[in-house]
């Protein structure tokens, strides 16, 4: 807008009267950032992509906390329906990397994994991966 040649008062002034109309208002905008992704994305990822629309992470954090029990909820559907289809230890670890990438804790990950009861998968995986 400045390079529109609008002064930084009048942009400041015009956001200001945006919030005051609840047209700008950060809470709604996390609480419905976080209910379109909160069921497929874990809560690392959902801070990064909060922290790009300029939200900190404290901020983003204090709401996340409400959500805690969806995303665990997400994971474990995630882990569910993904672990029928691994038969083998080089599958068991795509399926643990596609949950880190969408941004699941690792000790969410390995606790869920046992309370599904794929605690001996795991262990598989990790020696796999310590070539044990």
């Amino acid at each position: 807008m400045i390079s529109k040649g609008i002064s930084e008062e009048d942009i400041e002034e015009f956001l200001n009267e945006l919030k005051d109309i609840k047209l700008i208002d950060d809470k709604k905008f996390i609480e419905n950032f976080l209910d379109l992704r909160i069921d497929t994305t874990g809560i690392l990822k959902l801070i990064q992509g909060l922290e790009k629309f300029g939200i900190l992470e404290e901020t983003a954090r204090a709401y996340l906390s409400e959500y805690r029990e969806r995303e665990l909820k997400g994971l474990k559907r995630i882990l569910e329906s993904s672990l029928e289809n691994c038969e083998d230890k080089k599958e068991i670890k795509k399926l643990l990397n596609r949950c880190l990438n969408k941004g699941y804790d690792w000790e969410d990950i390995l606790s869920t994994m046992k309370e599904l009861g794929r605690g001996r998968d795991m262990e598989e995986y990790l020696n796999f991966e310590n070539g044990i």
